[in-house]
């Protein structure tokens, strides 16, 4: 289609030159021009032909310009989020270090017991605010972080994650069924930073342990040859419909988690390590049956 624009646009500029110039210089010469069906079919469809390219070019400039819209619309909202938080950790440091060290001189003093219970209220409160900070301080660092890669044995990985939770006093009588499908194509490792893995298969399935009182939680493993799927699926209280859309959010919880102790950035961290190893997540939820969560990583080259 090339060679058409370029025959067409000099040839075109010629014609229009050369009738002002008649013009001109003659004005009443009259120019009559003769041409077969056959050349004006050939003519229109160098019209046609060029008018669709035209078309083309605008429509993809017009699509170019609006991705480099939106990606600088979504950089820009992240870039104000990561600087929310480090002022939010920086506003809240100083004021919960020192509740938490009045707390520390007060419960050293004369012993009562109204007042050793509210005490130990408010230092439960002032430690669950601390976490939350600090855990809201680690995804907004990991968002912005380069990954030290290596090539990692998911499957290792999820080993330790499952003898991890084990030791976990509340949890040590729960089952984890961890299975591998390795036919036709073997579960091999994937590029990425391995502590980082840990940290997010341990929430994910730490996540199905608090939320199902009974039965197992299962966790296979396959890959189709390019990617390395990972599924975590649990029987248990589920997400209820109405949450399902924000619960990759920060500090977004189920209405049906109760008295379940939890920060709400869990999966929002689990999303962040997995966007980090260019992979994906998601979960499909029915409130009363259960969850199953899918992490897919690309494979090492």
């Amino acid at each position: 289609m090339n060679w058409v624009r370029a025959f067409l646009a000099p040839l075109m500029g010629v014609i229009v030159a050369a009738a002002l110039v008649l013009w001109l210089w003659v004005p009443d010469l009259r120019i009559v021009v003769r041409v077969g069906l056959p050349v004006l079919v050939l003519w229109l469809g160098l019209v046609l032909v060029a008018a669709v390219l035209i078309t083309r070019a605008v429509r993809r400039r017009l699509r170019r310009a609006e991705e480099r819209g939106r990606r600088w619309a979504l950089e820009e909202a992240q870039s104000e989020h990561r600087l929310f938080v480090a002022r939010l950790d920086h506003e809240l440091k100083n004021p919960l270090a020192a509740l938490s060290l009045a707390v520390t001189n007060l419960q050293q003093g004369p012993a009562d017991l109204a007042t050793d219970r509210t005490l130990a209220g408010v230092r439960t409160q002032v430690d669950r605010l601390t976490r939350l900070v600090s855990d809201l301080r680690k995804v907004n660092d990991l968002s912005a972080a380069e990954l030290e890669r290596e090539r990692v044995d998911l499957i290792e990985v999820l080993r330790e994650v499952t003898m991890t939770l084990a030791e976990v006093p509340a949890y040590g009588d729960r089952s984890v069924e961890l299975s591998v499908h390795e036919a036709p194509w073997p579960v091999g490792p994937v590029d990425g930073d391995r502590e980082l893995l840990f940290v997010a298969f341990y929430n994910v399935v730490l996540n199905a342990l608090k939320y199902s009182t009974d039965g197992p939680v299962h966790v296979h493993a396959r890959s189709d040859g390019v990617n390395v799927t990972i599924e975590v699926s649990d029987t248990g209280i589920g997400v209820p419909a109405a949450d399902q859309e924000a619960m990759w959010q920060e500090l977004s919880r189920g209405g049906n988690v109760g008295h379940v102790a939890g920060s709400g950035l869990g999966l929002p961290l689990v999303a962040t390590i997995v966007d980090l190893h260019r992979g994906s997540v998601g979960a499909r939820s029915q409130e009363g049956v259960g969850t199953r969560v899918e992490v897919s990583l690309p494979l090492a080259d």
